[in-house]
């Protein structure tokens, strides 16, 4: 895919898409790393999904209509933190994440905040894509990497 591919984040607005279907792919793509950090449970994790990642907070990411994955943020006084970027797998590896990143840390530099985020430590596809972006680690325990780019 083109790497100038026209990629629109838009606020989820619930009757665009399903809440299910954003808990889905979550469930698909983290479910194997949180079983692996915390063990996975189903309602405790549908839970923490509906708590965490408000509709209010979560772009869908779009390439015309059609639905890639989504991403959700949360703004505090001190960084833009992305709480995740979620793309369905047969959109991964075709610039859209990197496309995303860019307009999440063009609004993040409209701020001028710098862009937070975190990942688990057993997730190293999402460890190498953000250090390749140009994040770079800031802290790091047992369970996550938490990385910051400046603005």
């Amino acid at each position: 895919m083109p790497q100038n591919i026209d990629i629109q984040l838009i606020p989820f607005v619930p009757g665009t898409i399903q809440r299910d279907t954003l808990f889905d792919l979550y469930r698909l793509l983290l479910h194997s790393h949180i079983e692996k950090t915390f063990g996975w449970n189903e309602a405790d994790q549908r839970a923490r999904f509906t708590t965490e990642h408000p509709n209010s907070l979560i772009k869908l990411i779009q390439i015309g209509t059609v639905f890639t994955g989504f991403a959700a943020t949360r703004l505090d006084q001190s960084s833009l933190h992305i709480t995740l970027l979620l793309l369905k797998p047969e959109f991964q590896g075709q610039g859209i994440g990197k496309q995303s990143m860019q307009q999440l840390q063009a609004e993040a530099n409209t701020l001028q905040l710098p862009v937070a985020l975190s990942c688990f430590t057993n997730n190293h596809r999402a460890l190498a894509f953000y250090q390749h972006l140009g994040y770079r680690i800031s802290s790091s325990d047992e369970y996550f990497v938490d990385l910051t780019n400046a603005c």
